[in-house]
C-alpha cells in the first residue's frame, strides 16, 4: 500500500513541477539568436545565387546585441562580401552593417521577426576605388533588411513546452539585456 502511495505522491509532484515549469517565461539568449541567424543568412546567401541577381551578398559574421543601453531592440552587426555581377566579370568588395530593429513574436509562426529596421552604420571597401559609395551601401541596407524583415531569426521548435504554450495562449516578447523572453499575452 505504501509503495502506491509513493508512486501517486511522486507522479502528482511531477506533473505539479512540470506544470510550474511551463508557466515560466521561455528565453533567447544572444548566442542562440546568433545561430539560428547564421542559418538564415547562408540559406539568404543560397537564394541570391539561385534568383541571378546582379547583386550578390555574402554575409560571413554576424554579432547580435539584444537590448543594448535598456533599448528594446536587437542590433546587429554584420560583415560579408558584396558582389556586383556586371559584363562577365563579379566585382567584390567587403562591407559592415551595423542596423537595428524591433523584434516583434508572431503567435501563428511561433517564430521571432525583426521589424522597423534603422541604419546605425554602414561600410563598403573596395580595394581600388576611392569615391563615395552611399548608394551601394543603402541598396545593401535594404536588400538584406527586406530579407531580414520576412524571415523569421528565431523559431520556436515544434516539440518545445515554448511551442505547446503559445497554442494555447498568445505570447508576447520582453526585450531584457542580453536576451529576449516570451511571456503569455496578459488578458
Amino acid at each position: 500500500m505504501i509503495p502506491a502511495m509513493f508512486r501517486t505522491f511522486m507522479l502528482s509532484t511531477l506533473l505539479l513541477l512540470a506544470s510550474c515549469a511551463s508557466l515560466s517565461p521561455y528565453s533567447i539568449g544572444e548566442a542562440e539568436l546568433k545561430g539560428y541567424l547564421l542559418e538564415t543568412l547562408q540559406e539568404f546567401d543560397r537564394q541570391q545565387l539561385k534568383s541571378g541577381s546582379p547583386l550578390g551578398l555574402r554575409i560571413d559574421d554576424a554579432d547580435v546585441d539584444i537590448g543594448p543601453d535598456g533599448r528594446e531592440v536587437i542590433r546587429l552587426k554584420l560583415g560579408g562580401t558584396a558582389s556586383v555581377n556586371a559584363l562577365l566579370a563579379s566585382i567584390p568588395a567587403d562591407f559592415s552593417l551595423d542596423i537595428e530593429g524591433t523584434p516583434v513574436f508572431d503567435n501563428e509562426e511561433k517564430a521571432v521577426y525583426v521589424r522597423r529596421f534603422a541604419l546605425n552604420d554602414a561600410n563598403l571597401q573596395l580595394p581600388f576605388i576611392k569615391q563615395d559609395l552611399k548608394p551601394v551601401t543603402r541598396q545593401i541596407m535594404a536588400v538584406v533588411t527586406q530579407y531580414l524583415e520576412q524571415v523569421p531569426v528565431y523559431r520556436l521548435e515544434a516539440d518545445s513546452m515554448a511551442s505547446r504554450i503559445s497554442s494555447l495562449k498568445a505570447m508576447q516578447i520582453k526585450v531584457l539585456e542580453g536576451k529576449l523572453t516570451l511571456v503569455p499575452e496578459s488578458d
